[in-house]
């Protein structure tokens, strides 16, 4: 169902875990001139014709990257919020339910008030 509505409920997604880090980066990450290493390893890649690979095509690259995590986190947002949508929809249908009850019941109620005056008034 793309809006998230199961036959038993709303969906929910699981959340992707968290991708892992090599051994070389968390080292990277803890020592204090990681930004300078990450710099010299982003300078020594190579596209795979062979040639470097310039600033520019990194630059594109880390923006891909980015629009992909942005794409999949709006995508479970909207899950998550159509989620929480249908369970307001369901609390709405109990509470619409619970409502007519209760009409009913007083209505029952008014009603047999009615015949038990009726009853006295005629005595």
């Amino acid at each position: 169902c793309s809006f998230g509505f199961g036959t038993r409920g709303p969906v929910v997604p699981q959340r992707a875990p968290a991708p892992r880090r090599s051994d070389s980066e968390k080292a990277s990450a803890a020592s204090p001139a990681s930004g300078l290493r990450t710099a010299r390893a982003m300078a020594e890649k190579t596209a795979p014709d062979g040639a470097p690979i310039t600033g520019s095509q990194m630059q594109a690259d880390a923006n891909l990257t980015a629009a992909k995590e942005s794409r999949k986190r709006a995508e479970l947002d909207a899950q998550l919020l159509a989620n929480r949508i249908a369970l307001l929809k369901q609390e709405e249908e109990k509470a619409w339910k619970k409502i007519e009850e209760t009409r009913k019941r007083a209505s029952e109620i008014m009603e047999l008030r009615k015949q038990n005056q009726d009853k006295f008034q005629a005595k």
